[in-house]
């Protein structure tokens, strides 16, 4: 395909490609939105159930999480609920029975503890679902892991509150989320003794 003199720079320059951008996408189609950041998708001949990278998005259905963060926060889950459901429904909307592409990052994990797959979902259109999620205001950056978009994710988050986009406008949200997202801030580092 190459002139032979070009072949050796053109796998240096797709090695270097892979290694910038990450590891190369994947093609897949939403059967079903199971929650705001989380998906099943037909992947390569098999259902797999794939979690939105970097993004946190309120409970949809009853859950000990859910419990936790009603009595933590002193918000009903009643309320959370009606917010993750108006966070599925956004999910809904833009991916459901569409062809995506998933996307993973270079710095986080593949998999999380329930091993579903981490990735950032590519519409047809180009957008990123993920990226979606929080410049609308149905989602929060989350702040526990480490991954490539996590200060873009953050700013997004600053100026969907500022505003008041999705979620954003109801002031309850706010208060929620602040305390939710609190919790997760890191943790400063001990620093060693001799």
């Amino acid at each position: 395909m190459f002139p032979k003199r070009f072949q050796g720079w053109v796998g240096l320059i797709l090695a270097g490609w892979v290694v910038f951008y990450g590891r190369p996408a994947a093609a897949a189609r939403v059967s079903w939105v199971v929650d705001g950041d989380t998906l099943e998708v037909n992947h390569r001949g098999r259902r797999v159930l794939v979690r939105l990278m970097g993004v946190d998005c309120p409970e949809s259905r009853s859950s000990s999480k859910l419990t936790r963060q009603a009595r933590r926060t002193g918000v009903s889950a009643r309320l959370i609920r009606r917010w993750g459901q108006r966070a599925t429904g956004f999910t809904r909307r833009l991916a459901a029975g569409r062809r995506v592409r998933l996307r993973f990052d270079r710095i986080g994990d593949r998999r999380d503890r329930y091993q579903r797959l981490l990735a950032y979902v590519v519409l047809p259109d180009g957008r990123v679902l993920n990226t979606e999620l929080v410049r609308r205001g149905y989602a929060v950056a989350y702040r526990r892991y480490r991954y490539t978009k996590k200060r873009y994710y953050l700013r997004l988050e600053r100026q969907a509150r500022a505003a008041r986009r999705g979620l954003w406008a109801d002031r309850r949200w706010r208060r929620f989320a602040d305390q939710v997202s609190s919790r997760y801030r890191p943790r400063r580092r001990r620093r060693m003794r001799w």
